[in-house]
């Protein structure tokens, strides 16, 4: 069944078309100027019609985490994250226990529509950049290691954040390189040099760039000074007003630009939900005036939504509409290796979201069906059907 969007503002690359986008079934099979006079279309008026968002870095929301994550659990997060234009993620998991580790990964569903799979943020950690992981679950990288966590997770790993100092020789990044996954580099004090051996033996991204990682010193750049000047490097940010300053924010976006910037909430299981104290895997945190901390006080992840996350990154560099969106669909879906989705164009899946003004999400569509729904002007809400 055939549904036409009409809108005057569609994102397609990086510029805004007045026209519609038809959908059959869960594709896009068209994408051009206003469907002709009496053909049905709904009209979404200056809502910006934009492929829909992409969250590589997101441990859970609503008490939802890889601890309890069954195929109702799992649907509720999807529908939780559709009010906030999300139609596809990953699911992270912090640092635990290599064998508890282990088998939370063996008892996790199988990827499903809308869940693209694992990101494995540990427990291949530097101890002294832990942040909120639990120091006593980190250890060195190892191939053995690695490989019981990657049968465990049966195909669902997509994406491995590691220090590179904690893998010996980075024998576990040229592994995981060639066997096509994401490695991302963090919670690390590596050099530079080690950085460029890192990124030159097949690690392809920055977990929360500046955040979990060696300041960047004039003579001494670190990691962060090695991921800003090699152009290929994907960078992922929490743009969430406490884990970055504007300033911050915005010389990331100079110099990675959209192409290779990508937003990230690093939600919490706690997002969502009132405030209070909440666990993160083995971690208790507190989540007060927006902010979860730890014990001693350490930022731990954060209640950021993709759409807030898009607000705040416009409003600290003043990108065009269509750049933000890249950074929060188009790129993280290229970095992925994702040619089905990230775009508005014939043949990709229907994917999309509506949004208004400061990106507050007004509808999303996943695979083509509808599963949210926000009036304008109301607080008449709901999930679709």
């Amino acid at each position: 069944m055939s549904l036409v969007l009409r809108s005057r503002r569609i994102v397609v690359g990086d510029r805004l078309l007045d026209g519609a986008v038809t959908l059959d079934g869960d594709r896009i099979v068209e994408v051009g100027p206003a469907p002709a006079r009496g053909t049905q279309a709904e009209d979404l008026g200056d809502a910006t019609l934009a492929p829909g968002f992409i969250d590589l870095q997101c441990n859970g929301s609503l008490g939802i985490s890889v601890e309890n994550a069954d195929a109702a659990r799992l649907d509720t997060l999807l529908g939780y994250l559709a009010s906030t234009g999300v139609t596809s993620l990953l699911l992270a998991a912090v640092s635990y226990p290599l064998e508890r580790l282990e088998a939370l990964l063996a008892r996790l569903p199988s990827p499903a529509d809308g869940l693209l799979g694992l990101h494995l943020e540990g427990p291949f950690l530097d101890p002294d950049h832990a942040g909120a992981h639990d120091p006593a679950a980190l250890r060195p990288a190892t191939p053995e290691a690695m490989a019981r966590l990657l049968a465990a997770g049966r195909g669902a790993v997509r994406m491995v954040t590691l220090a590179p100092e904690r893998d010996p020789g980075l024998a576990c990044t040229r592994r995981l390189a060639e066997g096509g996954m994401v490695v991302s580099l963090g919670h690390s004090g590596a050099d530079a040099g080690l950085a460029h051996a890192a990124f030159d033996g097949g690690a392809r991204a920055v977990t929360h760039l500046f955040n979990a990682m060696g300041p960047f010193h004039h003579r001494d750049p670190g990691l962060v000074g090695a991921a800003l000047v090699r152009d290929e490097i994907y960078c992922g940010v929490i743009a969430d007003g406490h884990h970055l300053s504007r300033e911050a924010l915005a010389l990331a976006y100079r110099q990675k630009g959209p192409e290779r910037l990508f937003l990230v909430t690093d939600a919490v299981p706690a997002a969502g939900l009132p405030e209070g104290d909440y666990p993160l895997g083995p971690v208790p945190v507190s989540v007060r005036g927006g902010e979860v901390r730890t014990s001693e006080g350490r930022l731990a992840g954060s209640t950021l939504t993709m759409d807030r996350a898009a607000s705040i990154l416009a409003g600290a560099t003043r990108a065009s509409v269509p750049a933000v969106v890249r950074t929060a669909a188009t790129t993280p879906a290229a970095l992925l290796g994702l040619s089905d989705r990230g775009v508005i164009a014939a043949g990709h899946r229907a994917d999309l979201v509506a949004l208004g003004e400061g990106y507050r999400v007004l509808a999303t569509w996943r695979g083509g069906r509808e599963v949210y729904r926000c009036h304008p002007g109301t607080t008449s809400c709901r999930a679709g059907t």
